[in-house]
């Protein structure tokens, strides 16, 4: 049985989504990744990630772009509206990042887990030049939270939400959203780092939908997600020994 419609604000103006679209936008950001790498393969290592980690949103974007396209949609009628009063989200987003890392200590002590879950922090170094860490920092801070919410919120949730109802797709979403993430993390402990991370971005993921969800459009999770991020990955440049303990 179908569930009941969701009694918050949707996305009237949505297209009727279909699975293929919201594959395309990932397989838009693996290519744009492979690419990336293939360009920087030589350079050093928080180079290559830079470059990795930027073409893989513009590929991520330009799939969006085309699958709007495609569908006689914009970007707008997605959900991707912000006004100037979402900025306190990004509080939010920085108090869930620390909330849920304060939560976590506990497991990552009792499963003995030391070092950090992300690979990411092993290609930034000490002495990395201050214009490869902002650049870095509006990647992950920025262009990332944008991109994903289109994705994670502006696609599958609604995708999710017109074919089986608003539970489903708060939840559906936020399982993909956090096993998304799965690329990122650290190979020496795989599965130590999953099942402490994993954890956290699906709550994350549900905290973000139903942002979404109750306001109707994007802006607010993109700031509670810009925040989540922004906080992370400034503890990585500035605090890596906080990370890895």
């Amino acid at each position: 049985m179908q569930q009941a419609a969701s009694p918050g604000p949707s996305y009237p103006l949505a297209p009727e989504w279909r699975a293929s679209d919201f594959v395309w936008t990932i397989a838009g950001g693996f290519a744009g990744a492979f690419i990336g790498a293939a360009i920087a393969f030589q350079a050093a290592p928080l180079t290559l990630l830079i470059v990795s980690l930027g073409m893989q949103n513009a590929g991520h974007f330009t799939a969006l772009w085309l699958v709007t396209r495609r569908r006689g949609t914009t970007l707008t009628r997605m959900g991707l509206e912000v006004e100037p009063s979402d900025g306190v989200f990004l509080f939010l987003g920085a108090g869930l990042q620390i909330g849920l890392s304060l939560l976590v200590v506990p497991l990552a002590e009792r499963l003995e887990f030391e070092g950090s879950a992300q690979e990411i922090t092993e290609s930034i170094t000490p002495d990395a030049a201050a214009g490869a860490q902002i650049i870095l920092v509006l990647i992950v801070a920025l262009l990332a939270p944008i991109t994903e919410e289109l994705m994670f919120r502006g696609v599958l949730y609604q995708l999710l939400e017109q074919r089986q109802g608003f539970r489903t797709a708060v939840f559906g979403s936020a399982l993909v959203f956090s096993s998304f993430h799965i690329i990122g993390l650290s190979t020496e402990n795989f599965l130590l780092a999953a099942l402490i991370t994993l954890p956290q971005l699906f709550i994350v993921g549900t905290v973000l939908a139903n942002t979404s969800r109750r306001r109707g459009r994007l802006g607010p999770a993109i700031f509670i997600h810009a925040g989540f991020n922004l906080v992370a990955i400034l503890a990585v440049l500035f605090a890596p020994e906080l990370v890895s303990s």
